[in-house]
């Protein structure tokens, strides 16, 4: 995930009602939030498949013009790709998205725009109770800094100080540190990609398609990541790439646990994931986690979830404009 200054640039919402979106490369997702402390009320839900819509302001209209009663005049959008000031453009399909053309062209107040995984961290501290799956209890009380982190079209992470409605979130690079091998096979990993592009980064062997790419690793032929998870079960080289994957995921969590000093905790998010739910507890995950050598018995007291929360990307946008409107309210 590249650092964007979407923490720094949510605005001051007024109280009352407020538009949030999850847009990503597939659906735009909308709801009406509202309420005070803790995890927001989302109303009027929906979710538009991308395809066939001319923008986000045409999937925002679309939304707005199909809402009872009066619309808000506020937005927060978390956003799958980078943000630069007013302007984020998506990773996976061809949207530039300007805040400025959003406001004007709908009418709307004050539109703010975040990256969909600082909105995630937003949301971590205030998920419902069912909105996460334990992979790993941890010590019992456990508190301090969350991480979260997760593979999509490129490996975000983000780290929460002080969660809670004081809460600071703060994007990171993490993505882009080197890829750190251990295994033989690791090794021979590293060396096919470096001879087409080096250094090789976490992100590029952990990122949605590098299950496919260790697929492709352990002799199978060309196929996606959808189509290798599908074949879990029935396809030992698919579970051999799984298997992989999975361990080499939890060794770069485990040293960003242990870097971020995550102490409160990690939680998996991201687009892939929620596909391997069934997989995650019985995989080489958490031993790829824990193996932290003299720091092992640390790395077992963080406790470790995976996001069950549909809505937690517009969730977390309500939350974030929440805290900068009571930031502004206090100042």
């Amino acid at each position: 995930m590249r650092r964007d200054n979407e923490t720094q640039a949510v605005a001051e919402h007024s109280d009352g009602a407020l538009l949030v979106g999850d847009i990503g490369g597939t659906n735009s997702r909308f709801a009406i939030a509202a309420g005070g402390a803790g995890w927001p009320l989302l109303e009027h839900w929906r979710e538009l498949p991308n395809d066939g819509a001319d923008g986000l302001e045409d999937q925002l209209r679309r939304y707005l013009q199909a809402l009872p009663g009066a619309a808000p005049t506020a937005a927060c959008l978390a956003i799958a790709g980078p943000i630069r000031g007013r302007r984020a453009r998506l990773t996976n399909r061809p949207w530039t998205i300007d805040s400025t053309a959003l406001e004007n062209a709908l009418a709307l107040r004050r539109v703010t725009l975040l990256n969909d995984f600082a909105a995630l961290a937003h949301a971590l501290a205030f998920l419902p109770p069912a909105g996460s799956t334990v992979l790993q209890a941890g010590a019992a009380g456990a508190r301090g800094p969350l991480a979260v982190l997760g593979p999509g079209t490129g490996l975000g992470a983000a780290l929460v100080l002080q969660p809670g409605e004081q809460q600071q979130v703060v994007p990171t690079e993490a993505g882009h540190a080197d890829f750190a091998p251990v295994a033989p096979r690791d090794w021979a990993l590293q060396q096919a990609l470096t001879a087409t592009a080096a250094p090789v980064t976490a992100e590029q062997v952990l990122r949605g398609d590098g299950i496919a790419q260790l697929y492709l690793a352990l002799g199978g032929g060309k196929r996606t990541t959808a189509a290798v998870c599908a074949g879990a079960g029935d396809d030992p080289l698919a579970d051999e790439a799984l298997s992989w994957y999975l361990q080499l995921l939890g060794r770069f969590a485990g040293s960003l646990a242990v870097t971020l000093g995550a102490t409160g905790g990690v939680y998996l998010a991201g687009g892939v994931l929620p596909r391997l739910a069934g997989t995650l507890p019985g995989s080489g995950f958490l031993d790829g986690f824990n193996d932290r050598g003299p720091l092992a018995d640390y790395a077992r007291a963080i406790p470790v979830r995976l996001v069950t929360e549909p809505a937690a990307a517009a969730g977390g946008a309500a939350i974030a404009a929440r805290h900068a409107s009571d930031r502004h309210s206090a100042a």
